[in-house]
Formats: structure tokens, sequence, C-alpha cells
């Protein structure tokens, strides 16, 4: 009895290493091709993009294939971010910097990857466990993130948080600038700072390869100093340190999802006082870190591109508290079906666009719509 159950023991055994082995196999097998062949796996993520917005209008039944449909779409938002660390070799390469940054990535990488799964997840647990289900998902993820996001604020960056947290890699800008560097250069995702010419071979080094190692250097070691002058701008392309005015702007903006589903559990989802304070904070976010309280400054010469693209994007996304509830079914609803049935009545053709967007309306704002989301 004894050695039968060592020699089950030992086939588990077998059995675990032979599964590991194969997983390790296949996992370098698909690094292998998608450092090799970019420019397919682009095509290919694509081609997921393209059906799961397809596959949305061929069904006559929207709510059974809305699930399959979120599915491919949070499966290729991790795919390409997947492919993004493999093609920058960020995955396993060793970053200088030490635990510090490597927390400072952990991080980003968990708000990622939430962010991809979330409306999935909730539509899960709402087909599993009903609302209450639903609800403690929301809850709980809504919790994880604004506490990574508040420590990355508070502790490691001091500065705007974008969206997406981790900006999608530029394939095409990246491989040509990593093409002349050696493999040690695309390994660690870094730009080379020498130029070989393409006839001559002669290298020369880039004018910018000392603003590009201090960029690094601010984004990786941030100044903690208590002499920062907010009001001075802060080089092109690096992360604007923010005042304490306009921390406390970032901080409404990250509590703002928390604000709004403790309104809905004191006040309901019918109440207008959950809405309104979720636009209220917003408001006031986009107020402080846009730069009308302290006006000796102009915005334009304080943030980056970068960061004016997310002060831009949030203030254009509150146009959607028109879409959300109580305010869409008691105001917004009734005019967009008026307008909808208005076009499909008299412009010719459009009645097959926009008699889908009707019909489907209704699910896709209960699904997407949500003041807890970005």
């Amino acid at each position: 009895m004894e050695a039968d159950s060592v020699g089950l023991a030992g086939w588990i055994t077998t059995g675990q290493q032979y599964v590991l082995h194969s997983v390790q196999a296949l996992k370098n097998r698909y690094v292998d091709y998608v450092d090799k062949n970019p420019e397919m796996i682009a095509q290919m993520e694509k081609l997921l993009t393209t059906v799961s917005y397809v596959i949305e209008y061929l069904p006559q039944n929207y709510d059974n294939f809305v699930l399959v449909s979120e599915l491919l779409s949070c499966a290729n938002g991790l795919i390409r971010y997947c492919n993004d660390c493999i093609i920058k070799g960020g995955v396993a390469a060793q970053v200088p910097g030490g635990d510090t940054v490597h927390l400072v990535r952990l991080i980003e990488r968990w708000l990622v990857i939430l962010e991809a799964l979330q409306a999935f997840l909730e539509m899960i647990a709402y087909r599993v466990g009903g609302s209450g289900t639903k609800w403690a998902v929301v809850v709980l993820i809504t919790l994880v993130k604004a506490a990574m996001r508040l420590i990355l604020l508070y502790v490691f960056k001091p500065n705007l948080q974008t969206h997406p947290y981790v900006k999608p890699l530029d394939r095409v800008k990246f491989l040509s600038k990593s093409e002349p560097g050696s493999p040690a250069e695309r390994s660690h995702g870094t730009k080379p700072f020498v130029y070989v010419g393409r006839r001559t071979g002669i290298k020369m080094k880039r004018l910018s390869s000392a603003t590009d190692g201090l960029a690094a250097a601010a984004t990786e070691f941030p100044d903690r100093e208590a002499n920062f002058d907010p009001c001075f701008p802060s080089p092109s392309g690096s992360p604007t340190r923010l005042s304490s005015v306009e921390r406390v702007g970032e901080t409404l903006h990250i509590l703002r999802p928390l604000i709004h589903l403790v309104g809905l559990g004191f006040f309901g989802s019918q109440s207008a006082v959950p809405w309104l304070a979720a636009f209220v904070t917003d408001a006031s976010s986009h107020t402080l870190l846009s730069g009308h309280v302290a006006r000796r400054r102009k915005t334009s010469a304080r943030f980056n591109a970068e960061e004016l693209r997310e002060l831009r994007r949030r203030a254009w996304i509150m146009a959607f508290y028109l879409l959300r509830s109580p305010v869409y079914d008691r105001f917004t609803k009734t005019k967009i079906l008026k307008i909808i049935q208005f076009l499909c009545d008299h412009v010719p053709l459009a009645r097959y666009a926009l008699e889908p967007v009707a019909r489907y309306l209704p699910a896709w704002q209960q699904v997407y719509f949500y003041v807890w989301s970005e």
C-alpha cells in the first residue's frame, strides 16, 4: 500500500514537471514568434478588435452575445499589453533603479490588468450571483484601484496619472529606433544613443541622448525635496511634479468612483445625489488641475503634451454624464431615441446603421457608461 502511494506521488510529480516544461516551452516559442514578427502580431490584434466590434451587430439578442464581445475586447487588450512587454523586453529584463522602480511597474501592470478585466468581471458576477455579487465585485475592484493609484501619487510618482496607466507602445517608432542599436538596447526598451549612417556606416552620438538620460532619471528617481517650484515648467516629455493644490485635484479624480459608490449605497441608484456628487467631484478636480485657481501660470506651459491630452480627455468624457443614470433614464434617453428616429425617417439608408444602435443602446448604457470607470 505504501509502495503504491510512493509510485502515485512519483507519477504526479513527473506529470507536473512535464506540464511545467511544456508550458515553458510554449511560452518561449510565443515570445520568440512575437519578437521576430511584430508586424504580423499587430495585424492579428487589429483583426481581434474588429471581430469584437462586428460580433455585437450579428445577433438579434444582444444580451446573449455582449459577454463574448467583452471577452474578446479585454483579451485583446491584455494580449496587446503582453506583446508590448515582449517587444520591449520589459517582462524579464533587469531594469536599473532597484526595487522601487520594479514596485512601481508592478502596480502599473496590475492597474492595466484590472482596467482591462473590470467590465468583463462585472458581467460575469452579475450572471453568476446576481446584482449583489456584481456590486461586491465593483466595490472591491474600485477600492483596489484607488489604493494603488493613491500609493503611486503620494509615495512614488507625484504627477498626473494618464489613462491608460501604461502608454501603448508605438511599435513602428520603437523598432525603427532600436534597429541600429544592439540587442541589449532593445531588450531593455531604451532608445539607442548612437546613430549609424545607412550608407556610410559612421556612428554619431545623438543630441537627444543627454535629455533622454535626464528624463529617464527624473521618471525613475523623482525629486522629493521641498524646494520644488510649481510655477516652473518641467522639461519637455518628463512628468510634471504636481503642486499641493494640483495634488488635491488628482486625489479628487482618484476618489470620485468611491464617492459615487458611497452615494449609491446611501441614496440608491435612482437618486440624483450620487450622480451630482460624482459630477461636482470631477468638475472640481478638473478646475484644480487646469490652473483656474492659480492663474499666475498657464496650463499649456505647466504640463507636457501627454498630460495636456489627459486633461482634455477628462474634460471631454464629462459629457458622458448625460449617458449615465438617472439623467439618462429621465432625460437623455428620449432625446437620443427621437433623434435616431428622425434620422431613420429622413436620411436614406440611415435605418440600417441606426436601428441596431437604438436596439443595443440600453445594454451599452448599462455596461459601459458607468461612473466608477475611466
